[in-house]
């Protein structure tokens, strides 16, 4: 690459029923996708918390967001089942785990294969 050239990354939040862009952002492509998606979603509860309210589930890539963080903030702030899949980093031989704090009364299973059960 020559010294005119630069490297963006795209982070996009998109309502998947109706295949639109709900926020996005241009930033740098040394930005982290986790830390990005943090700020994607204080942005959303600011501008348009509607959309939090109706949103059931947020699938994402384990590239960037299989982030405790995260999966947290979804679920215990917002009641958004996270469909991440994870890093297999896990020295339990049970395959399947409890996610996060479950005050909601609803527990999640987390088993390694993008399936969420309840």
């Amino acid at each position: 690459m020559g010294e005119d050239c630069f490297v963006v990354r795209l982070h996009l939040i998109v309502d998947s029923k109706y295949e639109l862009p709900v926020r996005y952002r241009v930033t740098r492509a040394s930005n982290s996708e986790v830390k990005e998606a943090h700020k994607m979603i204080g942005d959303l509860t600011e501008i348009h918390p509607n959309v939090l309210q109706r949103c059931d589930e947020l699938a994402a890539d384990r590239g960037g967001f299989d982030d405790g963080k995260l999966i947290i903030k979804l679920w215990d702030d917002y009641g958004i089942k996270p469909v991440i899949d994870i890093r297999n980093l896990w020295r339990d031989p049970d395959p399947t785990r409890l996610l996060g704090n479950h005050t909601k009364g609803i527990g999640i299973i987390e088993n390694g294969s993008e399936k969420v059960h309840r």
